[in-house]
């Protein structure tokens, strides 16, 4: 049978969510909870392994560790852009690399959920009510206020959807960012320095590359009046 591991599902929901009675008589599924920091007993652990599933980006597969599987011939990752895997030692190999279908609704919403909880101070006030205190911060409204978002993309756009919807200012940069693309979603294009200066939040939803990595230092934090940020790769 097929040996197929499927790695770092630390809360242990790959039964839940997937339907591998299907499977049965056909793969030998091993599921790993416990994420390994040490590239070597990763390897060790995964030998004999001709799938692997990966939950999201937690397990880099590079090439030093890819070439020292040999009995590989398929790595399947949740979503479709995984950067911690090297896909050119994968390709040299010939192992099949694919990705799932996934919901991209959540990962706005979180977003979303962030920014009132640091906004509304929402967070403290729980502590306080527990220790039975009442009301200690003033609470603030988003209503009037500029929301930038740097990289306005499947998640950008949802972000600044959010955002006109509670009455606020949305703003927007990235580096090919087009007007015609603001105009269609409400949204002003600015420089990057006015987004920074302008913001009350800030919401980062761009990928992690070459060009956006350290773009975000200490001097453009500085322009800025409130910062609330929330990768999102």
């Amino acid at each position: 049978m097929l040996k197929v591991a499927v790695l770092d599902d630390y809360q242990n929901v790959t039964k839940k969510f997937g339907n591998w009675s299907e499977l049965d008589g056909k793969i030998n599924l091993k599921i790993f909870n416990k994420f390994f920091n040490n590239s070597d007993d990763l390897v060790k652990q995964l030998l004999d392994f001709e799938v692997l599933c990966l939950m999201r980006e937690r397990t880099a597969l590079s090439a030093s560790i890819i070439n020292k599987l040999p009995k590989l011939k398929l790595v399947i990752t949740t979503g479709m852009w995984n950067p911690s895997v090297d896909t050119n030692a994968l390709k040299k190999r010939e192992i099949v690399f694919c990705g799932t279908d996934n919901r991209i609704e959540s990962t706005a919403e979180l977003s979303w959920l962030l920014t009132q909880v640091v906004w509304r101070n929402i967070s403290q006030e729980f502590v306080n009510m527990k220790n039975g205190d009442w009301q200690t911060s003033i609470g603030r409204t988003l209503y009037g206020k500029t929301l930038g978002i740097f990289g306005l993309g499947k998640q950008g756009k949802q972000i600044a959807r959010f955002g006109n919807a509670f009455g606020m200012n949305v703003i927007a940069w990235s580096h090919n960012l087009t007007k015609q693309v603001c105009d269609l979603e409400n949204v002003t294009l600015v420089s990057s320095d006015k987004m920074f200066k302008n913001s009350d939040v800030l919401s980062i939803h761009t990928k992690l590359s070459d060009r956006t990595r350290g773009f975000i230092n200490s001097k453009k934090i500085k322009m800025m009046r409130v910062l609330i940020k929330m990768t999102v790769y």
